[in-house]
């Protein structure tokens, strides 16, 4: 981007995050609100819209912005007892306390233990998210102690699905999407959906399936289309609770055995969830050794085999060597557990002997195979769409700000007065490392406030 488009660019963001300070202040500042032409006229950034309908437009935006921040912006009966009803118009406030937290204060360990779960997110977006709520909670939160160096754990969403849902979640939005089973079936569903929570190792969604009726658990990998958020609304029941839905998943036994072929000294992870093939029917070409991988469905075994890359292949049939369609594993989602999803029917073992391999055995190779296989075109077909793109592994922190939108900026704004009453005297430097931005960045936003 030409610098001076950035600037342009900067400059009308700061505009924006400006105007909806002065929007704040003034909801916050008379308990019996503002109508829209009162807010047009005191707040500063109103007079650039050309004509009423551009305000209107405007107008709506930042409430949604401020909304999305945590400020509850409520529309109240005009106050005025001489008006007509004619005349009559909504007022606007944003009642005082209401996006307050009471009075509380963390212990050290608690703090501690906040700190780390908002450093843990391997992704940009709850990363941001995780930051601004422990930016909110630092009044409260202990000096005394601070999470240890030697502890950065990370909770990574590899599923492209996790981003939409939350965000459907959120805003109460119905959503659709092709799923497959642990059966195999692909179906679409259409669902209303609860709430996102991670168990077993696993990401699940619980919601309401709008098709079939009833309430279902979905495994986030087994979505395998992008999530349509549509705009429909919906009402998620008071009682429902995410938490309380994952600690009522049981781990079941798996039910599926499938042979992978793991290359001589690799496949670590793979080969600690494995065991030594039972059956010599199963022989390994050289270089490899045959394990059995106890899953509950062959879409676990895929992203586990997909996981351990082209150190790790699923025979079709047990024959001495490997065949050419044997499919070698690279390229997919890491996944610690593989616990029972949604409402299938629980399948009969897939092996009956240990020594002769059944046609079910044959069955379950071939569909596992199947599913690395289609992994693999889907990981080619994107690869072949994003040429040239660079991967950085890893948590990247930023050293300054990037472009933000208005309601970043406004966020950023809002927690710096925050922090800096809470450390009085902070030092310049100190204050825009802890916001992951250049110092310039800090004064100018301190101009800004």
């Amino acid at each position: 981007m030409p610098p001076h488009v950035e600037d342009t660019a900067r400059r009308s963001t700061t505009a924006s995050a400006e105007r909806l300070l002065n929007l704040l202040i003034a909801l916050l500042d008379r308990e019996s609100g503002y109508t829209r032409e009162q807010l047009r006229a005191i707040v500063p950034g109103y007079d650039r819209a050309g004509n009423q309908d551009a305000f209107e437009r405007m107008f709506e935006r930042d409430k949604a912005h401020l909304r999305s921040l945590g400020y509850p912006v409520e529309e109240i009966p005009d106050d005025d007892p001489w008006a007509s009803d004619a005349q009559l118009t909504p007022r606007y406030r944003v009642p005082r306390g209401s996006y307050r937290l009471p009075q509380v204060r963390f212990s050290a360990e608690e703090s501690a233990v906040l700190a780390v779960a908002a450093d843990a997110w391997n992704d940009a977006a709850q990363d941001r998210l995780a930051r601004r709520a422990l930016d909110k909670l630092e009044p409260a939160l202990s000096t005394e102690a601070a999470p240890g160096k030697d502890l950065q754990p990370t909770v990574a969403v590899a599923d492209p699905a996790f981003e939409p849902l939350l965000s459907a979640v959120l805003a109460h939005r119905t959503v659709r999407f092709d799923y497959v089973d642990r059966t195999g079936a692909f179906t679409q569903r259409t669902v209303q959906p609860w709430g996102v929570g991670s168990r077993y190792g696993a990401w699940y969604l619980a919601g309401w399936d709008t098709d079939r009726n009833a309430e279902r658990t979905f495994r986030l990998s087994r979505i395998i289309s992008e999530v349509a958020v549509t705009r429909e609304t919906f009402d998620p029941p008071r009682d429902f609770s995410m938490g309380g839905r994952l600690a009522g998943m049981v781990r079941q036994r798996p039910h599926l055995r499938v042979i992978v072929f793991v290359r001589e000294g690799a496949g670590q992870l793979l080969r600690r969830i494995a065991a030594p093939a039972p059956s010599p029917a199963w022989r390994a070409p050289e270089g490899f050794d045959a394990v059995a991988l106890a899953v509950h469905d062959t879409e676990s075994a895929a992203e586990h085999v997909c996981a351990a890359g082209p150190d790790a292949r699923v025979p079709r049939e047990p024959v001495p060597g490997i065949r050419d369609d044997a499919a070698p594993g690279e390229l997919a989602p890491t996944a610690e557990g593989a616990p029972a999803t949604d409402t299938a029917s629980s399948a009969e073992s897939a092996s009956t002997s240990e020594d002769t391999p059944t046609a079910e055995d044959i069955a379950t190779q071939n569909a596992v195979a199947d599913a690395v296989a289609r992994r693999l075109r889907d990981a080619r077909a994107f690869q072949a769409r994003m040429p040239g793109v660079d991967v950085r592994w890893g948590k990247q922190r930023r050293h300054g700000a990037a472009k933000a939108s208005t309601e970043q900026h406004l966020a950023r704004l809002l927690h710096i007065v925050r922090h800096v009453y809470a450390h009085q005297g902070a030092e310049l430097e100190e204050t825009a490392r802890h916001f992951g931005i250049t110092d310039a960045e800090l004064v100018n936003d301190l101009q800004t406030l």
